[in-house]
C-alpha cells in the first residue's frame, strides 16, 4: 500500500515526518524530538517491497503462528493508541513510542500490544507515522482503523492481538 492512500483512506497526516524504528533504537535526540508531545494514534508501517524475515531465536511453531498472523498486501503492521478518553493522562505519542521501543530493549517499557514486530528480524526497517488526536477521539479511533483494516483484510494487523474486548485469534 503507497504512503498517499494510508492518508487517503486512513486518515494518518506527519507521513513527511516519519521516524523508522532503527533510527529510534540507536536514540538520536533529534528523532525523538520529531514525535509529537500530542495524544493520538500511531502506526508501524513496513516500506514498499518489505518481505517479513523472522529472528533466529524464533522456534518453528511460534514462526508458523506469525506466519499466519502476516497480512498480504499491506504495510500496516499495528495501529496504537496513546491516553484513554476518561484518564487525564500526560503521556504523549512521543512517551508511548519511546515505551514501545523499550519493550523491544528488554527495558521497562509499558507496553502490551505490538509485540509481534520485535519478532521480525529485520524490524529496523518499519517505521511509525501518526495522527494527532487533540479532542480525545484517539481511542475511538484506534478500534475505527482496526474494525476498518478487518473489514478490508479480513484479520486484524500483524502485530495487533486486540481491538478494544474483541481478542486476536489464528486466521482460518
Amino acid at each position: 500500500m503507497r504512503s498517499d492512500v494510508l492518508v487517503e483512506k486512513w486518515g494518518f497526516e506527519g507521513m513527511d515526518d516519519k521516524v523508522s524504528i532503527g533510527k529510534l533504537l540507536n536514540s538520536k535526540a533529534q528523532e525523538w524530538a520529531m514525535l509529537p508531545e500530542e495524544k493520538g494514534v500511531y502506526a508501524v508501517i513496513a516500506p514498499e517491497g518489505f518481505s517479513p524475515e523472522f529472528a533466529e531465536n524464533v522456534d518453528d511453531d511460534w514462526k508458523k503462528e506469525l506466519e499466519e498472523y502476516w497480512v498480504k498486501d499491506t504495510n500496516i503492521l499495528y495501529f496504537g493508541k496513546v491516553g484513554k478518553e476518561k484518564q487525564k493522562t500526560k503521556r504523549t505519542l512521543r512517551k508511548r513510542i519511546r515505551e514501545y521501543i523499550k519493550s523491544k530493549l528488554s527495558e521497562t517499557g509499558n507496553h502490551r500490544g505490538g509485540k509481534n514486530i520485535w519478532h521480525l528480524k529485520n524490524v529496523e526497517q518499519l517505521y511509525f507515522i501518526w495522527k494527532e488526536c487533540k479532542a480525545c477521539e484517539q481511542e475511538e479511533l484506534e478500534g475505527e482503523l482496526i474494525e476498518r483494516f478487518k473489514e478490508d483484510y479480513k484479520q486484524f494487523p500483524f502485530a495487533n492481538l486486540k481491538s478494544g474486548n474483541k481478542k486476536k485469534t489464528s486466521p482460518q
